[in-house]
């Protein structure tokens, strides 16, 4: 019994880092954070509001793949 007593571990294995880039995202708030007014949630979806239309918007490309290849020309409207 003494030489499986030897046998076993007598301290935990080293603990493995994770990168330190590789964080999740964290999707809930603090628990202790209090909620906001009606008032204020306006004045938060009124600012979101005003950022979306501040923003540029991407032009939808009538490409049917979307695949860019490198070295030709885009299709032309006027393909016969």
């Amino acid at each position: 019994m003494v030489a499986q007593d030897d046998l076993l571990l007598t301290r935990l294995p080293d603990k493995i880092k994770k990168p330190s880039w590789a964080k999740s995202k964290k999707l809930h708030d603090k628990a202790s954070k209090r909620l906001m007014t009606g008032a204020e949630a306006a004045e938060q979806a009124a600012d979101e509001a005003e950022q979306a239309v501040s923003r540029p918007v991407q032009e939808e490309s009538d490409w049917e793949d979307g695949v860019v290849v490198p070295g030709t020309s885009p299709p032309t409207a006027n393909r016969g």
